[in-house]
């Protein structure tokens, strides 16, 4: 498979923003929210991408059915 997307980049900013979004992903990799401390979420960075296009292709020799 290949993607290729584009879109926008934002930094996000907002202490609640910051949790909501990582607790996001650490609970579709562990199945549980984490509790994220302040001084956690100073030292982290974090960044949306808002899609505006995304394109794929498939190779013929390898599609699944």
């Amino acid at each position: 498979y290949s993607v290729i997307g584009f879109g926008t980049v934002e930094e996000l900013t907002e202490p609640a923003a910051k949790v909501s979004a990582l607790n996001q992903v650490m609970r579709h990799y562990s199945h549980r929210d984490w509790d994220l401390n302040d001084e956690a979420m100073t030292k982290t960075r974090l960044w949306r991408i808002a899609i505006e296009r995304i394109t794929g292709k498939q190779s013929k020799d390898k599609i699944v059915t």
